[in-house]
């Protein structure tokens, strides 16, 4: 047997956990992120935010949907309860992901949310150190912007925890 698979068995023992796809889950998090960063100054938040809201904007670009329809109508449906509703790709529509089977891991979103975070982290690292001299390296400005790409990871991790165990 290969290692893959018994690393593919266990996951599925250990965090059987599935959320909906088709956008639903980025969606959801975006919306809850809006919320929870409205009374906050500065807009790292949001502009995270917009970035998850990248993905159910990709499908429904894809799909040949109107984007900024697609958006209204699912954000409208997420608000008004129906967290799992996501973009439909198939049947272009929005729809409830679970009831047309289009599911996906919860460790696989959480690696996902954690590896394109790093991602952007580090470029925000790299371009500070291109456009830095090396007196200002340790500018106040730099470290204020990690400490917000880290508040707003542990608050993106938290909307998952909560959405998790309220399955």
């Amino acid at each position: 047997m290969r290692k893959g698979n018994l690393y593919s068995g266990w996951l599925r023992r250990e965090r059987p956990e599935i959320v909906a796809g088709g956008g639903a889950s980025e969606a959801y998090i975006a919306n809850e992120l809006r919320g929870w960063s409205s009374n906050l100054e500065g807009r790292a938040v949001q502009k995270f935010a917009d970035a998850l809201d990248s993905l159910p904007l990709c499908l429904a670009e894809n799909a040949g949907m109107d984007r900024i329809d697609t958006m209204t109508e699912l954000r409208e449906k997420q608000n008004t309860g129906a967290k799992w509703t996501g973009v439909d790709v198939r049947n272009r529509k929005v729809d409830d992901m679970f009831k047309e089977d289009v599911l996906e891991p919860v460790v696989v979103k959480e690696q996902i949310i954690k590896s394109a975070t790093e991602a952007a982290s580090m470029l925000l690292r790299i371009d500070d150190v291109i456009a830095a001299s090396p007196k200002c390296l340790l500018d106040h400005q730099v470290v204020v912007a990690e400490e917000w790409v880290v508040l707003t990871v542990a608050a993106v991790m938290a909307v998952i925890w909560t959405w998790k165990n309220n399955l």
